[in-house]
């Protein structure tokens, strides 16, 4: 899948769009959204920018990464078993895992479609409601 370009992007992707977003990165992840090091990434690992000798968690780990070396306020991420939570706690950012069906999950590749969310990384609780 690493030449694969998809012919539609997700639902929060043109919401983001629509509202002015700019798209300034593609993140690495754990192969296949399955994994809770990122060391799987097809990329390679993918560490805390802490401190490079440890993991930045996954499977989300490559957008938590970002947000927590602040050269992004918002990276999107998906949870489904604790994919946005852990990232953002070993990286000083904040994850958010909202109710349920609040973000649409069209357009991402489902892993367990009762447990997936599409959730979120900001640097802050104020960037975070927005």
């Amino acid at each position: 899948m690493s030449n694969h370009k998809s012919i539609y992007n997700a639902h929060v992707t043109d919401l983001l769009l629509a509202s002015g977003a700019n798209i300034v990165a593609k993140t690495s992840m754990d192969e296949l959204g399955m994994g809770g090091t990122n060391l799987s990434a097809i990329t390679g690992p993918v560490s805390n920018p802490y401190d490079t000798s440890r993991i930045s968690g996954g499977s989300s780990g490559g957008s938590a990464a970002l947000v927590g070396a602040k050269a992004v306020r918002v990276a999107l991420g998906s949870d489904t078993g604790d994919s946005i939570r852990k990232p953002a706690a070993y990286v000083g950012a904040v994850g958010v895992k909202p109710t349920y069906g609040r973000i649409s999950r069209y357009g991402v590749i489902p892993y367990a479609s009762s447990l997936d969310h599409v959730g979120y990384f900001t640097q802050s609780i104020k960037d975070a409601k927005q």
